[in-house]
């Protein structure tokens, strides 16, 4: 510190300056935190604004969904209108069936999904 006298002064006038030395709670201009801290509790009160994601089409939640399923299980639920396989495929069949009907599209607002009921023409 003593080869650069300039550095060593504005060291000693920040720590003064915060009353950390020679310990000072009045050096302190607290008037600046409160305006700070008022600053940053209005940005986190102003409510976001909603910013909806792209419209998923039924067509790409379906082919979303037929990607995850394995090959010859999507060859099973497209046997029938009655599910005939294992049990534990039953809702997942049920599921698959309803995407089939549905004609709606979908979108995400603030994380939660949100039908719109009015189809959307497939492009």
């Amino acid at each position: 510190m003593d080869k650069f006298p300039e550095l060593n002064e504005g060291v000693k006038n920040a720590f003064r300056k915060c009353g950390l030395y020679p310990f000072n709670a009045d050096a302190v201009d607290y008037t600046e935190i409160r305006k700070r801290a008022e600053a940053n509790s209005q940005v986190e009160n102003e409510p976001t604004p909603l910013e909806p994601t792209p419209l998923l089409s039924r067509t790409t939640i379906l082919d979303f969904f037929m990607s995850k399923i394995p090959d010859n299980l999507l060859l099973e639920f497209n046997q029938g209108e009655e599910w005939t396989g294992e049990i534990r495929y039953e809702e997942l069949y049920k599921f698959y069936k309803s995407l089939l009907k549905d004609d709606r599209s979908y979108c995400t607002i603030n994380e939660k999904t949100t039908v719109i009921d009015l189809p959307i023409p497939e492009v």
